[in-house]
């Protein structure tokens, strides 16, 4: 029995950054079949292994970072939050392990600073919510107010207990 299921639609700016960091690699690729190109054949034929292994992974990562940014999912269940980004990430917390829930205006750790988790598919009016423990978690719901109301409950809920 899920209270509440969150999947907010990804930002430009996210998509914008993802294709940004797409762009460099392919740049990676092109110049290194460039300096691949002047090699002679026995040195070829393991630049082209070389050259099909940073391919992939130049291919996979942003996939994976898209496939991700469309399948951002929040849940508030009864005794828990459920937080998934695709395949990249999931995390579950209890509820009582909740210390503080913040709205943030500009959600850092998209961008891989600000410590803690991202679990954001966008860059900008989020929530960062901050457990017991000090771990810290950057999300992007769709309505940040009233999803952290309906989390604020669910602590609340959870601490009389």
């Amino acid at each position: 029995m899920c209270d509440l299921r969150d999947q907010p639609a990804p930002g430009r700016g996210y998509l914008y950054l993802l294709g940004a960091l797409s762009f460099v690699p392919t740049v990676v690729v092109l110049a290194f079949t460039a300096v691949m190109a002047a090699g002679d054949d026995l040195q070829r034929t393991g630049d082209i292994a070389a050259l099909a292994v940073v391919l992939v992974l130049t291919l996979l990562a942003p996939a994976l970072l898209l496939h991700a940014a469309h399948r951002t999912v929040y849940e508030i269940d009864p005794d828990v939050l459920r937080l998934r980004s695709g395949i990249v990430i999931c995390s579950t917390v209890q509820h009582q392990d909740i210390s503080q829930i913040e709205p943030v205006g500009f959600i850092p750790r998209v961008l891989g600073w600000g410590g803690g988790w991202g679990i954001a598919n966008r860059m900008s009016n989020g929530l960062l919510i901050t457990l017991v423990s000090g771990r810290k978690y950057y999300i992007s719901p769709t309505d940040p107010d009233a999803f952290a109301d309906a989390l604020r409950k669910r602590m609340s809920q959870a601490h009389r207990a």
